[in-house]
């Protein structure tokens, strides 16, 4: 029975040792176990003499157990009453550079090296001695140790004590990496510049809410439940409810962005995304979200906005000026009216239109702190001028930083202005000068002026150098129309010569307005290496509303961007300005096409004319991989042509500037070597023939098919020849035509 008991006992010590060694030992002693029982059973008191059977089976579990205590990382021994070890057995003796047999019949004193009484060991076997189980953690040759002493009995009498010491240096080891690699992960969490939460499948906060609570302000028990809602921002509050619902709801991955009150009363933007955790059969464990402070990014975006509205502005600005300046044949107010537009895009204090008169500059126009009579009165010598009027002569502009500086323009300013700097015009510290020029004639100056130094930049000046050149049309327009009226003896040749004049102003409104238009437009292409792009650009006018755009994007993208803006002329260029300024703007600040077409989409609809609206193809390209993100806002399908097979690219989206709060759709596909994407507008498609039958898409489709060739340049005059072909030769263009291609032509090697 006691040989029973010691197996039983060897089975629940060895229970702490690593699963596949406690695996290992498991079964043998079980069987074991079972032989002993069955012996047991067998052998029972009353039997004259013991089975013998089950004896053999006893010291056959006995050499078993030896055999799997020596491989075990374990200790197991006996001793006697006297205390001196009766066996000895297990790998762990081996730390302390002995055998079994040697240990045997060594008593415990020798065994420890003292005889003191008080030794933790001595006293834990002198316990086990007197009856008492005892359990206790120890320390051998450096390595932890798990141990545990028992009496020994036999027919219910102690005759020893039985001790097994389990070497715990693996868990132990296997725990310190466990605590270690959670204490990583609280580091990392708090290292990051986010707020890490989980939550049980109903949506309950179930993790540590110390980061919450120090950057709110609130305690752990008012953010459980919906608490943490006090704290957003009132009106983003219903916006951060429906997108947790509409998750638990779907159970989805989700992304919302909301404002947050922080503990010192400010609020902040934060970017919240959450992931399901599922279990097998498809059910949600639990959630896992963070929280990202996104202030910095969500004020860089309305700087950009507030940049693209005043870069929109400007144009805006430039075209009406044009317009009016067009429209108006009176010289006197029409230089005010200059003055006036100007100050739209360029603050002043002072302004003024000089026109050349003899040797000197006589101000024709005023707005500032004199009155129009005293402004009438100046008069500057040419002499006096100096650098200044060389400057303005060689067509720069002057910027003067401070006009009582030491530099030379400020001296040659001084000496022209004279008497005047200390009177009339006192209030001048900062100063910037543009030369009038008609027909590389200078016909006068148009200068602003500051109370503040340091006022003036070059962004000022080019903006004014846009509108002066405006002002020589409009004054020299306005003198034409003047000695033209002079020299109208009849109401006839009058009438001829305001029509001819008005033609004049209309064609020099057209080529200032395409002017500007083409400086919108790319000058050269992209060179990204591997791939080949191809432009064509001819609008039905002077002036259109077609435009297209590349964008560096700042993970290493290509954003391509292909619109049309319904209707021509002057009003189609200046919702084209506005359209390209809004559309490069977003694109720099949205992650994905579809999100670029929702932001310029809510700002163009602010001040979209009637009936007009804004067709736009966006996509953005990897040129590593070939993939392709894009979205359609209404405008014309795009194809992609891949070894004889056309495709159209499609998505769903209604034009920009119809309605507010649209979504579009997004959609990814993977280019191969030798795709070719054709992105046009509707000036290809709906171009006719004599007998009104339109070219469109199915041709197109057809010539992409059939096309080869070795570049896109050449698939573009191909598109050109059969359309000169298909309208013939009597065809006038009636709308703008725009065409870009892209094709990935690598140079060899596998593509990643």
């Amino acid at each position: 029975m006691e040989k029973t008991n010691l197996l039983h006992d060897v089975v629940s010590r060895l229970e702490r040792l690593p699963e596949e060694q406690r695996a290992a030992a498991a079964g043998v002693i079980q069987r074991e176990l079972d032989r002993l029982q069955d012996g047991d059973r067998r052998d029972t008191p009353g039997r004259a003499e013991p089975n013998e059977r089950a004896r053999g089976t006893l010291r056959a579990s006995e050499a078993q157990l030896r055999l799997i205590v020596r491989r075990m990382p374990a200790i197991l021994w006996t001793i006697d009453t006297e205390m001196t070890f009766t066996s000895s057995m297990g790998a762990g003796l081996a730390l302390l550079g002995l055998k079994p047999d040697e240990v045997v019949g060594m008593s415990l004193h020798d065994f420890l090296g003292t005889d003191d009484p008080d030794s933790p060991s001595i006293r834990v076997h002198l316990r086990a001695l007197a009856g008492e189980a005892v359990s206790y953690e120890s320390e051998v040759a450096g390595h932890p140790f798990e141990t545990a002493v028992e009496p020994l009995l036999d027919q219910g009498r102690i005759v020893g004590a039985i001790g097994v010491a389990v070497d715990t240096t693996e868990r132990r080891q296997v725990e310190e990496a466990r605590r270690w690699e959670a204490e990583r992960y609280r580091s990392l969490v708090a290292a990051t510049a986010q707020l890490v939460w989980t939550a049980d499948a109903a949506g309950r906060i179930t993790s540590d809410l110390a980061a919450w609570s120090a950057y709110t302000g609130q305690s752990e028990q008012d953010v459980r439940g919906s608490g943490w809602l006090h704290t957003i921002h009132p009106d983003d509050r219903e916006r951060a409810r429906a997108a947790w619902a509409n998750a638990d709801t779907t159970r989805q991955t989700y992304e919302t962005t909301y404002r947050v009150r922080r503990h010192d009363g400010v609020y902040r933007h934060l970017l919240e995304r959450g992931v399901p955790i599922l279990e097998s059969d498809g059910t949600v464990r639990e959630w896992v979200g963070t929280c990202t402070d996104i202030t910095e990014r969500v004020q860089a975006y309305e700087l950009m906005e507030e940049r693209v509205r005043e870069r929109t502005r400007e144009l805006s600005t430039l075209l009406e000026v044009a317009h009016k300046v067009a429209s108006t044949l009176e010289l006197e107010p029409l230089l005010g009216l200059i003055l006036d537009q100007i100050r739209r895009v360029v603050d002043f204090t002072g302004a003024s239109i000089l026109v050349v008169e003899g040797d000197h500059l006589r101000t024709a126009a005023y707005r500032g702190p004199m009155s129009q009579v005293q402004a009438s009165r100046l008069r500057f010598s040419l002499v006096r001028a100096g650098v200044n009027w060389q400057t303005v002569k060689n067509q720069q502009p002057v910027i003067i930083d401070d006009v009582y500086g030491v530099d030379v323009a400020a001296r040659a300013f001084r000496d022209l202005v004279g008497e005047h700097l200390h009177g009339d015009l006192a209030y001048i510290r900062s100063h910037m000068g543009i030369p009038l020029i008609l027909k590389d004639r200078m016909i006068g100056q148009l200068t602003l002026s500051h109370s503040e130094p340091n006022y003036y930049t070059r962004h000022h000046a080019d903006l004014a150098t846009a509108i002066a050149s405006q002002a020589a049309v409009a004054i020299e327009n306005a003198q034409l129309y003047k000695r033209a009226g002079e020299l109208a003896a009849l109401e006839e040749r009058g009438r001829l010569a305001r029509e001819l004049l008005e033609k004049e102003q209309l064609e020099r409104e057209l080529e200032v307005a395409h002017r500007i238009q083409q400086a919108l437009l790319p000058r050269e292409l992209p060179e990204i290496q591997g791939w080949e792009l191809a432009v064509h650009y001819r609008s039905a006018r002077a002036v259109g509303g077609d435009f297209y755009d590349f964008y560096n994007l700042p993970d290493g993208r290509l954003g391509l961007v292909i619109g049309d803006v319904a209707g021509m002329g002057v009003p189609a260029s200046l919702m084209m300005a506005t359209a390209h300024s809004i559309l490069r703007g977003a694109a720099q600040m949205s992650s994905s096409p579809g999100q670029a077409l929702t932001r310029a989409n809510d700002l163009l609809y602010r001040d979209m004319p009637a009936n007009m609206f804004v067709t736009c193809f966006y996509a953005s390209l990897d040129p590593k991989t070939g993939q392709m993100q894009y979205a359609n806002a209404g405008h014309n399908l795009p194809y992609r042509g891949r070894a004889g097979v056309v495709d159209e690219l499609r998505a769903r989206g209604m034009p920009l500037g119809l309605m507010p709060q649209m979504r579009y759709e997004e959609r990814t596909m993977l280019l191969e070597p030798e795709d070719t994407v054709l992105l046009y507008t509707d000036g290809l498609v709906e171009a006719h023939d004599p007998r009104r039958r339109l070219y469109g898409g199915l041709r197109v489709r057809e010539l992409l098919r059939d096309h080869r060739s070795n570049g896109e340049r050449e698939l573009i005059g191909s598109l050109l020849s059969d359309l000169e072909y298909f309208t013939g030769p009597s065809w006038e263009q009636e709308d703008d035509l725009t065409l870009v291609t892209i094709q990935w032509r690598p140079s060899g090697g596998d593509v990643s």
